[in-house]
C-alpha cells in the first residue's frame, strides 16, 4: 500500500467528516468531472474508493508490465525474422551477381522463402500496432485512476484542514 494510501487510511480512521467534492479549488482543473460537483464522501466511502481505486491501479501496473514483456519478446521476434530476410535477400543477390550455377528450383525456393519472410513481417506490423495500442490504453488508465486517488486524497486533505480551522474557531469563541 503507498504512504499516501496509508496516511489517508489513518486520517479516515482518525474520523473526518464529509468532504465537498471541489472546495477551496484544491483539485487540479483535469480532476473536475470524476465526481458530480457537491457530492459528500464520508471518511468510510472515500476509504473504500481509495482501496478499491488501488487495487484497481496495481493489477493495471502489472498489466503494464507483462504487455511490455510481451512487446520485447515480439520486437524480438520482429528482428530475428528481419534478419533471416536479409540473409535470404543476400543470398539472393550472390546468385544474380555471379555466375554461379543454381537450379530455377533452388531460385523459386529461395523466392518462395523470402515471400513467406515478408508476409510474416507484415503480420509483425500489425501485432505491434496491437500491442502499442494496449500498452497506450493500459498507460492512460493508469493515469485516470492516479487522478482519481489524487482528487480523493485532495478532498480528505481539505476536510482535515476544515476541521483544523473549524476546531480552532470553536476554541477561540469558548470563554
Amino acid at each position: 500500500m503507498s504512504r499516501r494510501l496509508s496516511l489517508i487510511v489513518l486520517l479516515v480512521v482518525l474520523g473526518v467528516g464529509a468532504v465537498p467534492a471541489q472546495e477551496d479549488n484544491l483539485l487540479p482543473p483535469d480532476a473536475a468531472g470524476f465526481l458530480p460537483p457537491g457530492e459528500l464522501l464520508r471518511p468510510e466511502t472515500a476509504l473504500a474508493a481509495l482501496m478499491g481505486l488501488e487495487i484497481d491501479r496495481e493489477i493495471a501496473q502489472r498489466g503494464l508490465e507483462s504487455d511490455l514483456l510481451r512487446l520485447g519478446a515480439w520486437r524480438a521476434r520482429r528482428d530475428r525474422t528481419v534478419e533471416r530476410l536479409r540473409d535470404l535477400y543476400g543470398e539472393l543477390d550472390l546468385i544474380f551477381n555471379t555466375d554461379a550455377e543454381t537450379s530455377a528450383a533452388e531460385s523459386e525456393d529461395l523466392e518462395r522463402r523470402i515471400l513467406e519472410l515478408e508476409s510474416r513481417i507484415a503480420a509483425h506490423g500489425v501485432e505491434g500496432r496491437r500491442l502499442r495500442d494496449a500498452l497506450r490504453a493500459r498507460r492512460q488508465r493508469l493515469i485516470l485512476l492516479s487522478r482519481k486517488v489524487d482528487q480523493i486524497s485532495l478532498q480528505q486533505v481539505a476536510a482535515i484542514a476544515r476541521n483544523v480551522r473549524n476546531n480552532r474557531a470553536l476554541a477561540n469563541c469558548v470563554p
